[in-house]
């Protein structure tokens, strides 16, 4: 009888832990979970701030190249004026020196 008592407290010690292992593990999904979906979060957050900086950064590309189109032609419009001006210049000259 003394046998059948021991094992039976021991029987019952192994239940308890195992039922309590068993919440410690859900309890320890739920806080995993929370993580998970906290970095999910987190990653999303990123991931379209990114897309956004990368847009505004795309978008400031754009106006530079656009800027040094202009800058261009602005330049070769510039030049196109200095050109015709040294030859005007280049004609007084030369009708002065007749």
């Amino acid at each position: 009888m003394g046998i059948e008592v021991v094992g039976l407290i021991i029987y019952s010690i192994f239940i308890v832990v195992m039922i309590t292992s068993h919440f410690i593990d859900i309890r320890e999904q739920k806080i995993t979970q929370k993580k998970i979906n906290t970095l999910t979060k987190l990653v999303n957050e990123y991931q379209k701030n990114s897309e956004q900086s990368f847009k505004l950064l795309n978008d400031e590309l754009d106006l530079i190249e656009s800027n040094s189109k202009n800058q261009t032609k602005y330049n070769n419009l510039f030049t196109d004026q200095l050109t015709k001006q040294w030859v005007a210049i280049k004609l007084i000259v030369n009708e002065i020196h007749k």
